[in-house]
């Protein structure tokens, strides 16, 4: 039963082959070519984008200051309570047993919330500086996305005419007419040929399944020199944004 739906994909695929080449190069053009005009704007920041970028950045710097200062003093209040010899709990925490351990968790209480509260806060810039300074990245790589099967799957439609014709100039001596038979005989209903004889759909099934197994292979092999040699040249990678270079575009 497997090998049996191999088989029927294997069939399947030859007649549909074209077709589907030729409609997902066109879509991956439309989406390329929409890119392509938001090219200089999505690139890098704009100017809005830059000021938030210092902004998330000096935001971020000020609430890690804030961190650190929660964090020492709840360092301190601990030092405290080791010098003071005051009791712990199973989990390290101070006990309070005393008056003076009430103290001290009263004050670590405050600590532990403004530090909580500063880490979401700063977590929440981070997000947003990840997200700028990733952007140029995230456009370039949706560029490529489009570009790449745009041209790989155009390439490979003009490999499959190729080599469609060749192998019908193979198995028949004059292709143009055996193919005008071949239209007319699926578009129009002719049945009286002067070139085609009988078993003429065998060969033609066959040469649309070995088109399109060479087209496959094709479109892996193109689209990768497509990748290296034209793509990558005519896009270079762009930088991640920092605060040295934010400025440069």
């Amino acid at each position: 039963m497997y090998y049996l739906l191999i088989a029927l994909a294997i069939i399947l695929s030859g007649p549909i082959a074209p077709f589907v080449i030729i409609i997902k190069s066109l879509i991956k053009r439309y989406k390329w070519k929409k890119l392509i005009k938001t090219y200089n704007e999505k690139y890098w920041l704009n100017e809005t984008e830059k000021k938030d970028f210092l902004k998330f950045h000096k935001n971020y710097n000020v609430l890690q200051e804030d961190i650190d200062a929660f964090q020492n003093s709840i360092n301190e209040i601990n030092n405290i309570a080791n010098k003071e010899n005051l009791n712990r709990n199973s989990d390290g925490s101070i006990s309070n047993r005393s008056n003076r351990g009430k103290t001290l968790n009263k004050e670590l209480s405050v600590f532990y919330n403004e530090l909580s509260s500063s880490k979401s806060k700063q977590s929440s810039f981070g997000s947003e500086i990840w997200w700028l300074k990733n952007k140029p990245h995230r456009f370039w790589e949706e560029l490529r996305e489009n570009y790449i099967p745009y041209y790989s799957y155009l390439y490979t439609f003009y490999f499959w005419l190729i080599c469609f014709y060749l192998m019908v100039s193979h198995f028949f001596k004059k292709p143009s007419l055996a193919l005008y038979e071949m239209f007319s005989n699926i578009f129009l209903g002719q049945k009286k040929f002067i070139l085609l004889k009988d078993g003429w759909e065998l060969k033609i099934m066959l040469i649309l399944i070995g088109t399109a197994i060479l087209s496959l292979l094709f479109n892996l092999l193109i689209e990768s020199i497509i990748k290296k040699y034209l793509f990558n040249k005519k896009y270079p990678q762009p930088p991640t944004v920092t605060l040295n270079n934010y400025n440069q575009h």
